[in-house]
């Protein structure tokens, strides 16, 4: 694990575990973002110590006053949620449990947003995986899980303290690498991602949040 004052790169995986890869075969297409490159589900818990409850289906909206979102700030976003059988399941619990002591965050007051993103590209059309920019999320953490790099080039993720600052990290996630970010603190970016052979490629993530609880 490395550390650096507020992120940390975690290696979660040594291989992603099926049950993780398999969740990305049956995704609806993200329709607020145009040329169709990108996939997405989303669902959001609440996390009690080791309990993890589901929070009703809502929209997801980020502050766009506050500069979190330029592209997309203060619009009504509805994805379908994460399927039943994969919330269900004993890895996902983990998951989601492993991300909250990463963090180093405690207490009973704690929402999680799961986020499963795919983002593809073909010959001639890059996928973007941040077409807002460099920016914040408006979370106190929020964790970018590689789950799968498919015939893709490019993925490079930098982390800022400022917009007029060279980046204090450098590095394309490989799958099953957990890069964990104070998103009070830092910005992030993820270049665009090309086809490396063939005429398709693509990259899956898990993009984790957390808010509330407290710091150890």
């Amino acid at each position: 694990m490395q550390t650096l004052d507020s992120f940390r790169l975690e290696e979660l995986f040594e291989t992603v575990p099926s049950w993780l890869s398999e969740a990305f075969e049956r995704m609806p297409t993200d329709r607020y973002i145009p040329l169709g490159y990108r996939s997405r589900r989303l669902s959001r818990f609440h996390v009690n110590e080791n309990q993890i409850e589901p929070l009703p289906h809502a929209a997801y909206v980020q502050d766009g006053e506050r500069g979190y979102n330029t592209l997309l700030g203060n619009v009504e976003r509805w994805f379908e949620e994460i399927e039943p059988t994969i919330v269900g399941s004993v890895g996902f619990r983990a998951l989601v449990l492993r991300f909250i002591a990463l963090c180093g965050v405690g207490g009973t007051e704690i929402s999680v947003n799961v986020h499963l993103i795919r983002n593809a590209c073909k010959t001639g059309q890059p996928g973007f995986p941040a077409p807002e920019g460099v920016h914040r999320d408006g979370f106190d953490w929020v964790g970018i899980l590689c789950v799968a790099l498919h015939n893709v080039i490019g993925a490079e993720t930098t982390l800022y303290r400022s917009t007029n600052k060279d980046p204090i990290f450098r590095q394309s996630l490989a799958p099953g690498q957990l890069l964990i970010v104070d998103d009070a603190h830092l910005l992030h970016y993820t270049s665009p991602i090309e086809v490396s052979r063939g005429s398709e490629g693509f990259r899956d993530v898990v993009i984790l949040t957390a808010n509330g609880g407290m710091r150890s």
